[in-house]
């Protein structure tokens, strides 16, 4: 809610975005919902909605199509993505192509994986070459770089709300 609030665009790619979607409607002022995009397999057509094939994540998410549908929001850009919707939509063979479209828009934003222990193990096998994280007292440590080093707390907001703090680690 704050994340769209402030004008930031948000693109989510999770088995949870309809139910996310159908709350914030309820919440959020109508011209903000232009900044939350989800991705769904339909052929239904919707201003904010990814509408996805199924056959190839670099299909269904060019870079033309991020940059058009967060053309009107300010970055930093904050990205879902769940295992279990990736696994559902594109089968177990997914890793690879996901991995090279976040190396392309971690640069824009904040990217959210969402990841059960063997997708974890999965990711975790590809990570020495193209992203940078490690797990420490049950906290998943990210980082894009070689330099810096986030730790990721979620905490409520003062109306209930589930907020994300990244604290850099020296």
């Amino acid at each position: 809610k704050r994340t769209i609030s402030e004008g930031r665009g948000v693109i989510d790619v999770t088995s949870s975005s309809y139910e996310t979607s159908r709350t914030l409607v309820s919440v959020v002022d109508t011209d903000l919902l232009k900044h939350y995009i989800t991705a769904e397999r339909t052929k239904r057509s919707n201003p904010y909605v990814i509408n996805l094939e199924g056959k190839s994540m670099f299909a269904d998410f060019p870079n033309e199509v991020i940059d058009f549908f967060m053309s009107s929001s300010v970055r930093p850009n904050v990205y879902f993505f769940s295992t279990d919707f990736l696994s559902f939509t594109y089968g177990p063979t997914f890793i690879g192509e996901l991995i090279n479209i976040i190396n392309e828009i971690r640069i824009t934003g904040i990217v959210v994986i969402i990841a059960d222990n063997e997708y974890y193990e999965k990711l975790s096998h590809y990570s020495g070459l193209t992203i940078h994280f490690l797990e420490s007292s049950g906290s998943v440590l990210v980082s894009s770089g070689t330099n810096k080093l986030f730790t990721l707390k979620v905490s409520k907001d003062e109306e209930d709300w589930p907020t994300i703090e990244l604290t850099e680690i020296n």
